[in-house]
């Protein structure tokens, strides 16, 4: 009995293993790329976790949360620069669109990891609206929290980094709490 236990141990230590490669392969990924801010996602990542903690979320779910947002631009590499390297305000109406895509590349990517199915939905609906707005027309009771999470703490930090506009809003993190 001590044999089998240790080796169903062993087995679940190497998909551990397995799982945390390839999150951090799909993170430098990301972060390889000079027009992409690994930043940016740090920031976003840790103020998802501390959102996700202070509701007293299950561990799981904090841990989805917190890696969908360290790869909420994932769907970004799949874009020309020029739709995201300048503020979201001064974009066209069509250039809008385009960057609102990136959360169907960024599906199309993940889609094959079932195992990260979770971390996908978060990434493919944290643009949707509550009133159905949204790219996928979800409403409000549809979308899943861990998307409405990150998509405050993105745009959180989108709005403090002059992304949203062009002009950087005050941040004062050192002050800030959830």
């Amino acid at each position: 009995m001590q044999l089998r236990t240790k080796k169903i141990h062993t087995a679940l230590n190497k998909i551990e293993r397995n799982n945390n490669a390839t999150q951090k392969v799909l993170y430098n990924l990301i972060n390889i790329n000079p027009n992409i801010n690994s930043g940016f996602a740090n920031s976003v990542s840790q103020l998802s976790k501390r959102i996700a903690e202070y509701l007293s979320l299950s561990n799981d779910e904090v841990s989805d949360i917190t890696y969908a947002a360290l790869l909420c631009e994932i769907g970004l590499l799949g874009l020309v620069t020029a739709i995201y390297s300048k503020p979201f305000s001064e974009l066209n109406y069509n250039h809008m669109q385009e960057y609102l895509s990136q959360t169907k590349i960024a599906q199309l990517a993940l889609g094959p990891a079932l195992h990260l199915q979770a971390v996908s939905d978060i990434i493919t609906y944290q643009f949707e609206w509550h009133n159905g707005a949204g790219p996928n027309k979800l409403v409000d009771s549809q979308i899943p929290l861990g998307a409405k999470i990150l998509s405050v703490a993105r745009d959180y930090w989108r709005y403090a980094l002059g992304r949203m506009t062009r002009f950087q809003q005050s941040n004062d993190s050192e002050t800030a709490t959830v």
